[in-house]
């Protein structure tokens, strides 16, 4: 005869949820299923915005997106001539890694802003620090 309870440990409950009902694993789930929707959320908005570079005083422009994707280049006239193709070519670079520069900024800003989101709802449910702040002596 076994000396296992219907749950799977010694006087565990029927059904095995353990401690009480309380499932790690239901709740990792939980927790990254809610993981996941935060960053589609994240991404819609990223992309939604815009952000500008520009080069050579504001001659060379381009506008790419939080999400990095490359919306326009704008060019001025004045430099926009055959002899100075090198140049004109370096300056779209500068203006498109300074645009990327600023959208990369806005993705580490908004995916800290996210984080600091999800600890405050973890610990929101269970009670602020869930009770650490007491053992530590109300810090």
């Amino acid at each position: 005869m076994s000396k296992q309870g219907r749950g799977g440990f010694r006087g565990g409950p029927p059904g095995g949820g353990g401690m009480g009902g309380f499932d790690p694993m239901k709740m990792l789930g939980a927790a990254q299923e809610q993981q996941k929707k935060a960053a589609e959320e994240l991404e819609k908005e990223l992309a939604q915005k815009t952000l500008e570079g520009a080069a050579g005083g504001g001659m060379v422009q381009c506008v790419v997106s939080g999400t990095l994707d490359v919306r326009s280049i704008k060019l001025d006239p004045s430099v926009v001539d055959k002899a100075e193709k090198d140049m004109l070519e370096d300056l779209v670079v500068a203006a498109v890694n300074a645009a990327l520069k600023k959208a990369k900024e806005l993705q580490a800003q908004a995916q800290a802003e996210m984080a600091q989101k999800q600890i405050q709802q973890m610990l929101g449910g269970m009670g602020g620090m869930g009770g650490l702040e007491k053992l530590l002596g109300g810090m």
